[in-house]
């Protein structure tokens, strides 16, 4: 019995390891092309993954075009514990409210693509229903959280409350975040709220600025292409 106890603890060990390999392996990726889109620009922006009762985020300094497996660390999400001599994003207050708020979800993004933060710097609303794309991979509309110093604690709070209804959301004068069950999810709705605030900017500018010229979608013609198959299947398709 002792035999069988020691094996079934080092085959939980070896899985726990290959686990932590394995979501390295996908920050390292998604990284690099949140960095290959322009998203993050210098050592701004960071990503993280749930990890049991801990998160892996991107430490202080690390630059996410060139990140490693090494440049992530693990701290805690209800204790604050670190591992490792490197300290975490600035904004890991912001990743760690929204893991408690959101036990559903297991991976943040948070980047500062030009669109969207040019967006965050208004007080406009109507993107929204400019198409039902946004709804179909956010699954909730896009939410906006006031301005407040980035990486305090009030930033945090704020954010994780607004995330209790949204999957995703601008930061007024700052940039945007996104959340998913995967990081893949949570990577794709970033790429979606950036296209579609691009689109929305372009919509703006041929119609001159005026509003009235912009054919905005009524909540219930976005609520029935959501409905569709077509729906369902980008869905899945997102979550991976």
């Amino acid at each position: 019995p002792a035999l069988k106890l020691l094996r079934t603890g080092e085959a939980k060990i070896k899985k726990e390891k290959q686990n932590r390999e394995e979501l390295l392996k996908q920050l390292v990726i998604y990284g690099q092309k949140l960095a290959g889109l322009g998203f993050v620009i210098g050592g701004s922006g960071n990503i993280s993954v749930r990890y049991g009762r801990a998160m892996l985020i991107k430490a202080s300094g690390i630059l996410l075009e060139e990140a490693d497996k090494h440049g992530f660390v693990e701290v805690g999400i209800f204790a604050s514990k670190k591992k490792g001599t490197l300290l975490p994003s600035s904004e890991y207050q912001l990743h760690r409210e929204i893991y408690k708020a959101r036990p559903d979800i297991h991976a943040v993004v948070h980047a500062h693509p030009v669109f969207a933060t040019a967006l965050a710097c208004t007080n406009n609303k109507s993107l929204t229903y400019l198409g039902s794309e946004l709804h179909l991979v956010l699954g909730s509309e896009l939410g906006q959280v006031p301005y407040f110093s980035p990486g305090s604690g009030e930033l945090a709070r704020h954010a994780a409350a607004q995330m209790q209804c949204c999957n995703g959301v601008l930061l007024q004068n700052h940039g945007a975040v996104s959340v998913g069950k995967t990081l893949k999810e949570a990577f794709f709705r970033m790429r979606v709220i950036e296209h579609t605030i691009k689109v929305y900017l372009f919509a703006n500018l041929f119609a001159k600025g005026n509003m009235k010229k912009l054919h905005l979608l009524s909540k219930k013609q976005i609520q029935q292409v959501v409905e569709t198959e077509m729906g369902a299947y980008r869905q899945r398709f997102v979550q991976g």
